[in-house]
């Protein structure tokens, strides 16, 4: 037992940073037909992965205050996941799928591809709609 004594030489002492344990994979590399140039480099493969607490936290916050938020998911800015080309654009939302918060609705693979990156671009915009809560549900006394 650590005595009261010695709690901030053990709190001073405790710099590890959690991290996840097991061996579930939390991303995915998607490896682009159809490279893009941006910002002076060739992006030849897109990581897709899942998005911590404080990352979904963040990106929430950052969506009510601005009306729009990067989704952290991607290794890359979305103006590149815009441009993708429609195939490449395919095979990064079906890596998505694995990696999506379940508050946004899991979408299921049947869903194509566009609409799995429509329903997170719809989600981040519900959590700026001021109608509401952000679980996308307008709430009838918001309504304007």
């Amino acid at each position: 037992m650590t005595d009261i004594k010695d709690a901030p030489a053990v709190i001073a002492g405790a710099v590890a940073a959690p991290r996840f344990a097991g061996d579930r994979v939390r991303s995915a590399i998607v490896p682009l037909e159809w490279p893009i140039e941006f910002d002076g480099r060739v992006i030849d493969k897109i990581t897709v992965r899942r998005m911590t607490a404080k990352e979904v936290s963040d990106f929430v916050e950052t969506t009510r205050a601005e009306g729009k938020a990067e989704l952290p998911m991607f290794d890359c800015p979305m103006a590149v996941i815009d441009a993708l080309d429609a195939d490449d654009s395919d095979a990064v939302n079906r890596a998505v799928l694995d990696f999506c918060p379940g508050r946004c609705g899991r979408p299921t693979r049947s869903a194509g591809g566009v609409a799995i990156l429509r329903r997170l671009h719809r989600w981040r915009s519900e959590y700026a709609d001021p109608r509401s809560d952000g679980d996308g549900l307008a709430r009838p006394d918001r309504m304007v």
